[in-house]
C-alpha cells in the first residue's frame, strides 16, 4: 500500500496524479506545462518533464514503469523515457484534448 506522507511541491493546481506500477514514483500534472515525477523515496529529488501544453490533464505509466504517456490542452500525446527524461514519440491527429490515457497490460 502506498501512503503519501509529504506535501507535493507543485506551485499550480494539480489535475491528475498517477502512481507507477512499481510503486516507486508518482507523476503529477496540472495547470502548467510541467509533469513532475516525485519519488516515493524522500532522498530522491523531484524532476520535471517539459511539454508544449498549457496544462496537463492525463498521464499514465507503462506497466514496466520505464515510460510515461502524457497529454494536455493540445492534441498531441507524448511518450517519455523516464531514464533519459526525453520525449521518445509524439502522436498527433486528435481533434480535441486527450482526457484519459492507459497502457495495455503488455505495455503496447
Amino acid at each position: 500500500m502506498f501512503r503519501l506522507s509529504r506535501r507535493l511541491p507543485n506551485k499550480e493546481s494539480v489535475y491528475i496524479i498517477a502512481c507507477s506500477p512499481k510503486g516507486d514514483a508518482i507523476a503529477t500534472g496540472g495547470q502548467d506545462s510541467l509533469i513532475r515525477i516525485h519519488s516515493t523515496d524522500p532522498a530522491v529529488s523531484t524532476y520535471g518533464l517539459e511539454t508544449d501544453d498549457s496544462w496537463i490533464n492525463s498521464i499514465a505509466f507503462s506497466p514496466d514503469s520505464q515510460s510515461l504517456a502524457a497529454a494536455g490542452a493540445g492534441t498531441v500525446l507524448r511518450l517519455f523515457d523516464l531514464a533519459t527524461r526525453q520525449v521518445t514519440r509524439e502522436i498527433e491527429g486528435n481533434d480535441d484534448c486527450i482526457y484519459c490515457l492507459a497502457f495495455s497490460p503488455d505495455g503496447k
